[in-house]
């Protein structure tokens, strides 16, 4: 008896979810289901299973036919489900054949149907497939960063297969390049969600891929078992696509242990079955591999045969690649998706939460009405009344300086007029207090935003304070040394308001001792602090610090006098400028206030040229293509290009930036000279002769500057002669690097080149560094803090990871160092690269020892000395490490203690809210990089991580709303 179409769809969604999966019998359910079929609709549902089926079982052509006859059937019914499913498959055939372009189309398409339907597992199992259109191309470190950022979204969204897929796809990028430690550590991760998923396929590739690891490690058993378990998988589970790699894997084992007879006979296997799946890229690597073979048994005439197949081939598949090079329009409307669906998610929780703001503001309205109109009521009252004197009073105060001015007047007629001044003036001072209170209660306080010179600022306060300091026989302390000579946005006048009533207030309670104000800059705040030695405060006079017409006691204000509102003004005023302030202070201990304000960089007045600010401020964006081969310095020159506006894309060497220049547009190349596969100077010819063979770049002409450690005459003349417009040393200066910038944008303007224009300008000098304890002590070892923190944009926590992974990364080279090597390229081209970074990071004795030793590599002395360098590295790698930050330090005891959140994070609580405002992933990395830092704060900021866990970004912005709340309440 037939089974019903009901019974035969129930059936393949069980074997989808089973563990066999058993492809065999899923297509001959989905052909029983084809036949059945009374409409359209299921017509394309039993063509995608039987495609889905034949994928895998890896008979692609025919998976082909099926499934864009599904296609059909399914637009005809407007089966947008259907649609979706075999769009990706059909993604995944194109791929396997390889059609990038062809796979890409309907990948895209894939991503449209997924953004209609809101599928976001669709939408990143597709994006999966699309970061491996890079592998394709050789672009391997593309199809890293692709993955890896793939995994960020399946982590967020805790889908398991998902994240199996992607440690599967982690573990192929990282054999590819030759990073098998870290390859075997992703399919280590994979293992156990195969306990619990039906993935006999993803089981096969697991054990495939770590066959390539083990072989690429030189552990030969390990890899022949795990190709034999691949194998056994394969062929149970249908899985004739890896039958091939594993056959080449276990062909080269066997050549290695001399077996030349079985290498041949595994490798015509690998052939046979490479041919039969139409998977031209294993068939070209089996081509090779018998070539190499029948090489090894001495048959040359059949080794030739075997090599001349493989050229053929070979020609052939360049020629299909050149000819499908990856269409810009298409990844274009792929990114243009991506943005759109990222757009409408963070629309939809924009909309849910103003619903629940919307409903909380009515609950209060009343209440809050009528406390606003008594609070109008009384501000309107003092504002009228101190209009009305203020007006007669600067009519008292202008005759009093006229009468001063007499020369006739007598000692004691003059002390009388300075006297009746100073009150006069002290009362307009209140007033004008009282109206500016008065104002910001109406909200009828404007500030200015205009450039000025916050060192100007601060001289003119200091310069009215100075004489009350000295009269009172205290000392009066200014620090400026990390605030850049540049302008700011804002209010001068407003500005200067805050600063003389802060540093006013701390010479008013101080009656011996010091006040101390310091200012700098911290990414994009700028930060005041004001200490003093005097009176201080207790707790309960914290409490209302801030409010209006308050001291700390009735006898404060008799012993000092004012009325109690400067600090109200200025608090005010500071949040009207979107900024923070807080105390810390105890009785007799003086007191500390620290003001933070979000005052952004501007473009220095013409007037002000005279301070010898030479450097033009960037005014276009340039997009920048990179080669380099050294990670480190991949991250150091993407971060810089970025803070700086520009818009960078990273290759690994000199072909592959040739293929970037034929596949897209770019405004400027920067182009290390050493690295593998192609250097920088051979790519430079090959670039301004308009590429080479299968390769032809769009732009002959670009902007090209060589990013190099040595930079010697000889080499800057061979430079000059390949085509090079300009060089950078490194270790990399951004100041040269900016003015290099600078110059592409005249040179590309000048070609008639349109740019975009760079809205806000940062400039690489603009945040210097904070005193921390550790910078201070690595300085006393000899490290160039100085000179390196500019090159990283004063950013020392990146300037501290960067110092560890340096050690770590280099390693390696110092133990093959210790055992004295012979000279050789490869040695010279690691002592090379980690000569650079050392010199970015300001490790000068390293870099000077570096120096010499890549001159003694490169003239291949014969007995180079190795201890120095060696010495020098783990001295400074113990001494740097026991002093580095440590963000894993013990801080169980200040858990237990800390209630509320302590003062300097408000940067950081800022950026949080920022994103979370956003509806934005990096929130979750923003917190886990703030409770990494700060590990007392697990408990307080607990209900904010349990929502941002279940990507409910309203909740986690309620708890985050909650916690500032309660703060401001017990503060």
């Amino acid at each position: 008896m037939s089974e019903t179409v009901t019974e035969l769809l129930e059936k393949l969604e069980r074997l989808h979810h089973s563990d066999s999966r058993d492809y065999p019998l899923a297509l001959s359910l989905a052909e029983s289901l084809a036949r059945q079929a009374g409409n359209t609709a299921l017509k394309g549902i039993a063509c995608y299973h039987q495609g889905e089926a034949l994928e895998n079982m890896g008979r692609f052509r025919e998976a082909e036919e099926r499934l864009l006859r599904g296609m059909r059937y399914a637009e005809r019914s407007r089966d947008g489900a259907t649609q979706l499913l075999i769009a990706d498959v059909l993604g995944k055939v194109y791929y396997t054949l390889g059609q990038p372009n062809t796979a890409l189309r309907w990948w895209g398409r894939g991503l449209e149907l997924a953004l209609d339907q809101e599928s976001l597992p669709s939408y990143i199992n597709i994006y999966i497939g699309i970061g491996g259109v890079y592998m394709l191309y050789g672009m391997y470190s593309e199809s890293l960063r692709h993955h890896l950022t793939a995994l960020d979204y399946s982590l967020e969204l805790d889908d398991p297969y998902l994240q199996l897929k992607l440690h599967i796809w982690l573990g192929s990028d990282y054999n590819l390049q030759s990073e098998y430690r870290k390859a075997l550590e992703h399919l280590d991760i994979a293992r156990p969600f195969l306990a619990r998923l039906p993935a006999g396929s993803e089981t096969t590739e697991v054990w495939m891929h770590s066959g390539n690891a083990w072989w690429g490690l030189g552990e030969t058993d390990k890899a022949g078992q795990a190709y034999q378990e691949a194998m056994i998988l394969a062929r149970r589970y249908s899985v004739r696509w890896c039958l091939s790699p594993c056959l080449q894997g276990l062909a080269r084992i066997r050549q290695h242990n001399g077996d030349l007879d079985g290498a041949f006979r595994l490798a015509s296997e690998a052939l046979e079955t490479a041919q039969a799946n139409a998977a031209m890229y294993q068939e070209l690597k089996s081509l090779a591999l018998l070539a190499s073979i029948e090489e090894a048994r001495g048959r040359a005439r059949e080794a030739l045969d075997f090599y001349e197949a493989h050229a053929r081939l070979n020609i052939s598949m360049a020629q299909e690649r050149n000819s499908n090079m990856l269409e810009a329009s298409t990844l274009r409307k792929i990114h243009r998706m991506e943005t759109r669906m990222r757009l409408l998610k963070t629309e939809q929780e924009r909309q849910r939460l103003q619903e629940e703001s919307i409903r909380q503001q009515a609950e209060h309205l009343a209440e809050k009405q009528s406390l606003l109109a008594i609070n109008q009521a009384k501000s309107e009252f003092l504002a009228m009344i101190s209009h009305e004197i203020r007006t007669p009073l600067t009519g008292v105060i202008g005759m009093l300086r006229l009468a001063r001015k007499q020369k006739e007047l007598t000692a004691t007629t003059r002390g009388q007029l300075d006297t009746g001044l100073e009150s006069a003036e002290l009362l307009l001072d209140i007033i004008n207090d009282i109206l500016d209170t008065s104002k910001m209660e109406a909200g009828k306080l404007q500030l200015e935003t205009i450039p000025f010179d916050l060192h100007k600022v601060i001289g003119q306060v200091v310069n009215l304070l100075q004489p009350r300091a000295q009269a009172k026989g205290i000392a009066f302390v200014v620090d400026t040394r990390y605030l850049p000579q540049v302008y700011y946005l804002g209010d001068p006048v407003r500005m200067r308001q805050i600063l003389f009533n802060l540093l006013g207030n701390a010479i008013k309670f101080t009656d011996q001792g010091q006040v101390t104000l310091t200012a700098h800059t911290d990414h994009t705040l700028v930060k005041f602090s004001i200490a003093d030695t005097g009176i201080g405060m207790d707790e309960q006079a914290r409490s209302h610090l801030f409010r209006k017409f308050e001291q700390a006691d009735t006898s404060t204000t008799r012993r000092f006098g004012g009325t109690g509102l400067g600090l109200a003004i200025s608090h005010g005023l500071i949040q009207l400028m979107q900024g923070s302030i807080g105390v810390t202070s105890a009785p007799g201990e003086g007191t500390t206030f620290r003001v933070e304000l979000p005052l952004a960089v501007t473009e220095t007045p013409q007037d002000s040229l005279d301070r010898g600010d030479d450097t033009p401020l960037l005014t276009h964006q340039l997009r920048v293509l990179y080669a380099e081969d050294v990670p480190t310095n991949q991250l150091l020159v993407q971060t810089l290009l970025g803070e700086m506006g520009m818009d960078i894309v990273v290759v690994d060497n000199g072909l592959q930036a040739l293929e970037a220049l034929a596949r897209d547009d770019f405004d400027l190349v920067l182009m290390d000279w050493r690295m593998p596969i192609m250097d920088g100077m051979t790519a430079v010819r090959h670039l301004r002769k308009g590429g080479m063979p299968g390769i032809t770049v769009r732009d002959p002409a670009i902007f090209t500057v060589a990013l190099t450690a040595n930079a010697s005459e000889r080499e800057q003349e061979a430079g000059s002669s390949a085509g090079l417009d300009d060089y950078l040393i490194k270790p990399l200066d951004p100041e040269a690097l900016q003015r290099t910038l600078l110059r592409a944008i005249s040179y590309q303007l000048g070609r008639g080149r349109s740019l975009p224009l760079l809205t806000l300008q940062r400039t690489s000098q603009s945040d210097p560094p904070p005193q921390e304890a550790w910078l201070t002590a690595i300085g006393t070892l000899g490290v160039n803090v100085s000179a390196a923190l500019p090159r990283l944009n004063f950013n020392t926590r990146r300037y501290s990871s960067w110092l560890k992974r340096f050690f770590l990364e280099q390693k390696s080279l110092f133990e093959q160092l210790a055992s004295h090597p012979r000279a050789s390229q490869p040695l010279l081209e690691r002592v090379h690269a980690m000569r650079g970074v050392a010199g970015t990071l300001g490790l000068d004795e390293l870099f000077r020892l570096a120096t010499t030793l890549e001159q003694a590599l490169r003239r291949q002395d014969e007995h180079i000395q190795y201890q120095a360098i060696v010495h020098c590295f783990e001295r400074l790698q113990e001494q740097i490490q026991s002093v580095l930050p440590d963000p894993e330090a013990d801080t169980s005891a200040q858990c237990a203690q800390l209630q509320q959140l302590p003062q300097g994070l408000e940067g950081e609580l800022d950026a949080l809210r920022q994103a979370l405002d956003s509806n934005s992933l990096r929130a979750r990395r923003q917190l886990e990089a703030l409770l990494q830092q700060n590990p007392q704060l697990q408990a307080l900021l607990q209900p904010l991580a349990d929502a941002l866990g279940k990507l409910d970004y309203p909740g986690a912005r309620a708890a985050l709303q909650l916690l500032l709340a309660n703060q401001e309440t017990t503060s």
